[in-house]
């Protein structure tokens, strides 16, 4: 069974709001608190849910790369260089964000930011 926020809550006795403000570290909780709560976290062995935090922020780490031919070479190459600016300690942006390619087939509907490939994971990636 996957542990939630609301069951570190309950342990430590606190609202889930403050579990978030000791996990984000974003707010002020007296030292008492955050102890409960991070032990609570232990005890449960909490795991952050990383699409969860995602969705409630608005905001992800993908990134979605439309080519009109994914058998075409060229794309290929320029999906491998997007991925090595966007991705890991290497890369320029700095962040650690995953591309996503689809292959639209020159279909305009499917180059479109609402389609599937950018908008049927749950994690909006930036299209």
């Amino acid at each position: 069974m996957t542990v939630t926020l609301a069951d570190v809550a309950a342990r430590a006795q606190v609202s889930p709001a403050t579990v978030s403000r000791v996990l984000n570290g974003n707010y002020p909780v007296a030292a008492s608190t955050r102890e409960r709560v991070l032990k609570a976290v232990d005890e449960l062995d909490y795991v952050l849910n990383g699409p969860a935090s995602a969705l409630a922020a608005a905001t992800s780490d993908l990134v979605g790369i439309l080519v009109n031919d994914i058998a075409d070479p060229f794309f290929g190459i320029m999906a491998s260089a997007i991925q090595a600016e966007i991705g890991g300690p290497g890369g320029r942006a700095g962040g650690e964000r995953l591309a996503v390619v689809c292959n639209t087939g020159g279909s305009p509907s499917a180059s479109s930011p609402t389609s599937p490939c950018c908008s049927g994971s749950g994690r909006r990636p930036w299209c």
